[in-house]
Formats: structure tokens, sequence, C-alpha cells
């Protein structure tokens, strides 16, 4: 890229680790930022003041550069803003430039549950309105603005009503989507409160409003409709969502736009490493996994007060969000023929209520079931370090990071054959014993559960085989360098006017080895 200075790239976020987090948008973010900035690129975050912020910032160097931004929604009505800056120094020696939009009762008074709102839409349109009143105050010129999820989808539109022609002559936007199910919407009133209407009749806006209820506007779909570029999170799922029935409505929009390019998200090496982790009962490699997670898993069995008779049973686990995405229904109607057999569960997260209830009324019943929740990050690498197989059996999974978190500490995957998790495990081949993981087509506990006897039969009756596709999963590669560059070459691609690689290969399929890149471009059909 032609250019006296490093490219130079704005990243608006809802949340980002470890400021704030409710799942894995938040380390998604943090990571990337880190490793693009270690790649001598010059980084800006925006993102709220939320509650939870405060605690990260005691005791560090912080500027309030601006004080009551009027924030205007419409004609009539403007709030204000405060502004705080916070320099961060990545592990080798960057900066990072963080700006905190803080307005108390949007943000300031949550530190949990930070979308579970009914004004959520309302506030993240002030949190985008914000990031471009202090854009326009500051004259921050960025190349590249980063939009994340939903919550930041009216960026690309409104970055052409508030910033000036310099500020908008060399920017761009790249909107990553990280779940599609998410989309944004709120009441026709939101519509009048964000001025996007006031330039047309509606008549002639309807792309504006949500596919399935025309009194509401579409926040994600505006992003679509105006990025320069769209991303997702792997290659599988930037194809499914091109689909009806993982197009959540929007496919039609999608396949419209430009290329969809699906690139996965890496884990935090530095974070999770079974090697010199200090939260967990005994350090191990590949090279001594058996002993090290042995030790580990008597220890967690002892803390969650398990028999000391269950050390040689397998130890199965789940640690994401309690949600219909994650398909616990099919868990809960497999349970009862799991816990009949030697095998530890452990459902260890938060979410829906109706989730909680059937766990609660389970534990009761089954002394081989353990419901945790909430957990810490502490205890989550117990978890890992002392668990044997990792259960995903998705509805549909953009991503998912916490099977990667769970190999790199060993741990096998039991997981459905789409999205990320497609990309990202490689199928047992009994008849070559290749393979990092058990996957299942079917969304369906009968499909589970037979997936679930061939992994528990290998546990029990194989250990040496089962021994070698631990080993192999601990060597897989999810760390952040290849998707690094490949952000980095999507950015300057918008400049350069070259074309990207497409790179396509086949997942999810018995015995093939690992790409070379875990990245794909996705073009629309129509």
């Amino acid at each position: 890229m032609n250019t006296s200075h490093p490219l130079r790239v704005a990243h608006i976020t809802s949340e980002i680790y470890p400021f704030s987090k409710t799942g894995g948008l938040g380390h998604a973010v943090a990571d990337l930022s880190t490793h693009i900035a270690d790649a001598n690129v010059d980084v800006t975050v925006f993102t709220p003041l939320y509650g939870c912020v405060s605690k990260h910032l005691k005791n560090k160097l912080i500027e309030t550069v601006l004080i009551d931004i009027p924030v205007k929604l419409d004609r009539s009505t403007s709030l204000t803003c405060s502004c705080v800056k916070y320099l961060q120094t990545t592990p080798l020696g960057n900066t990072i430039t963080f700006y905190f939009v803080n307005h108390f009762d949007f943000f300031g008074r949550y530190s949990r549950n930070l979308y579970l709102h009914k004004d959520t839409p309302r506030r993240f349109l002030f949190f985008t309105r914000a990031v471009l009143e202090i854009m326009k105050t500051l004259q921050l010129q960025f190349d590249i603005m980063h939009c994340h999820d939903w919550m930041t989808g009216l960026f690309p539109q409104l970055a052409h009503e508030y910033l000036t022609k310099p500020q908008l002559k060399r920017m761009k936007t790249v909107l990553t989507i990280h779940n599609l199910a998410f989309q944004g919407s709120d009441q026709i009133n939101l519509a009048r409160l964000s001025s996007l209407k006031q330039r047309a009749p509606v008549v002639h806006f309807p792309e504006f409003w949500d596919n399935h209820k025309w009194d509401r506007v579409n926040f994600l779909r505006q992003g679509i409709k105006y990025a320069h570029i769209i991303t997702t999170v792997s290659p599988t799922y930037a194809k499914e969502i091109l689909s009806k029935y993982h197009g959540e409505g929007l496919s039609r929009y999608l396949n419209k736009h430009k290329p969809i390019y699906g690139i996965v998200n890496g884990i935090n090496y530095a974070l999770y490493n079974p090697l010199n982790s200090d939260r967990i009962a005994q350090n191990y490699s590949s090279l001594n996994v058996s002993v090290g997670k042995q030790k580990n898993k008597e220890r967690l069995l002892k803390k969650l007060s398990f028999p000391d008779t269950y050390a040689s049973w397998p130890m199965a686990f789940t640690n994401h969000r309690l949600t219909h995405q994650k398909r616990f229904d099919v868990l809960i109607a497999s349970m009862k023929s799991l816990l009949k057999q030697h095998l530890i569960l452990i459902i260890a997260g938060e979410g829906d209520k109706r989730y909680h209830d059937a766990f609660n009324m389970l534990e009761e019943k089954y002394p081989n079931f353990r419901f945790i929740t909430p957990i810490s990050d502490a205890f989550e690498q117990k978890l890992l370090a002392g668990g044997d197989i990792v259960l995903c059996p998705s509805v549909f999974e953009p991503c998912g990071t916490a099977h990667m978190k769970a190999m790199r500490y060993g741990v096998l995957p039991v997981a459905r054959n789409t999205g990320g998790l497609a990309d990202t495990i490689f199928n047992y081949d009994k008849s070559n014993t290749s393979g990092t993981g058990f996957l299942f087509k079917n969304n369906s506990s009968v499909s589970f559960l037979s997936t679930m006897r061939i992994a528990l039969n290998l546990y029990i009756n194989n250990r040496e085989r089962w021994n070698n596709l631990v080993i192999k999963c601990m060597n897989q590669s999810f760390d952040w360098d290849k998707s690094t560059q490949e952000y980095i070459a999507i950015y300057e691609s918008l400049f350069e006017k070259k074309k990207i690689i497409d790179v396509s290969y086949s997942v999810g399929v018995g015995g093939l080895e690992p790409p070379t890149s875990r990245s794909q471009t996705v073009h629309s059909t129509n």
C-alpha cells in the first residue's frame, strides 16, 4: 500500500476483552486489534464505557479528552456524553489507542447482560453517533473503519451524514458479521430518531426496514448495504449465510453484495497455554499430556466433590453460553442415556433461564453431573485441563472458539458439522486413524448420541489411538498469525485494486489434512 504513513484502522465494537465481554466477540476484537497493531498497523478502538470497564482502568493513566459532546438523535433531541482516552501497550510494545464513550444511563449502569434491555438498539444508535461526533470534533482520520456486528451496523451509512469530505475521501468501511442471527431492530420511532428516513419518504427507503416486520428498522441490513466489504468468521459460515436456511432473512442482501470473506478467528496462545498456565494443577505439553491431564482431572474431581472412583471415567463438558444456538435441547434430550454410563458430564456457563432450571433439576438426580454457573476464566482453564471431550452440538456456529481452546489443552470435540466447527475439526477416520475430533451431520439427539458412542468407545477400548488424536489436537494451529495477514490483505485491497486470492477447500470430512490458509472468498450468486 503506497502511503506515507502506516495503515490506520479503527475498530468500532460494543465489547472488547478485558474491559467488557459477553461471549466470543470481545475476545475476537481484542486479539485481532493486538495482532494487527503488532503487524505495523496504527490501531484505534472505539467502545462504550460500561460499569465493568472502570475496574480495568483503575490506577491506569487515562485522559478525558472531551466533555459534554452533543449527540443529536433527531431535530429536537440531543444528549451528551464524554470521551475517555487510554493507550494500551501490546506484548510487542506497540500502542493501541482506546476511546471510551461515556454515558451513564446508556452504558455506565451496565456491567453484565450488556444487550438484554429494551432500549439496546437506541443505545447503540447513540454509540454510533457519539463515535462520529468524536471523530469529527477531534478531526480523526482513518483508512479503515472496521465495524463489528449489528451494534455498529449503522456506521457506514451515518458516516456520510457526519464526516467532512477529507475524512470520507480515503476512509473505507469493513463490516464483520460475528453472528447473523442478531441483527438489531426497533420500532419505527427509531427510524425517526436516526434521521436516516428524513431525506426520503418511507416508500423510497424499503431496504431500511426489517425483513419480517415492516414497522421495524434493521441495523445489520444497513451495514450489509453500505459497507465496502463484508467479512464473517469462517469460510463455511460465509457460504451458509448465502442460503435461505442460514441467511436469517438477509441472504438475498448478502448475495447482492460484493464477495463475502470468511476468516476463522484465532485464540490467544499466551492466555491459553497448558505448558505455562498458572491456573491449572499441573502444566503439560503434547509430550506428557496423558500424565498432565490425569493430574488435572483428579484435582478437578476433588474441587467439584466427585468420588475418587470417577478418576478413570471420561469427562465431557460444555463451556458455552446457554442458548438455543448451542443446541442445549439436544444435550438435555441425551443426558438420560449419557449419564447411565461411566461418564462425568459438566455443563458450565450461563444464559437462558429454562436451561438453568433444567440443569439444576438434573444435577439433583444424577451424581455424575454438575452444573456450574457462572464460570470464571480461571475455572474455565481447570475444566480444559481436566476434561477429555468438549460437546458442541450447535444448530449453527459462525466460528466458535470454545472447541479451539479445548483442543489446545488436548480435549477432543464432538461437534456438529457446521460453520467454523467444520472448518477447524477434522473428522475421525478409524480406517487410517486420522482426525482431530468427531463430527455429526443431523441436528438431532440420535445423531449426537451415535457420535458420542464412537468417541466413548475409542476412549474406553483403545486409549493408545485416543492419545494419538489428543496429540494431533494439541498440535493444531489456531493462533492469529494467518488470520491477521488475511485481514490486512482485505484492508489493502480496498486501496490497491488487487484481487484477494480465493482459497477454497473441503472441510469437515474424515481424514483431510488442514488447509494452508483458513480464509475463503465466497462470491455473490444471483
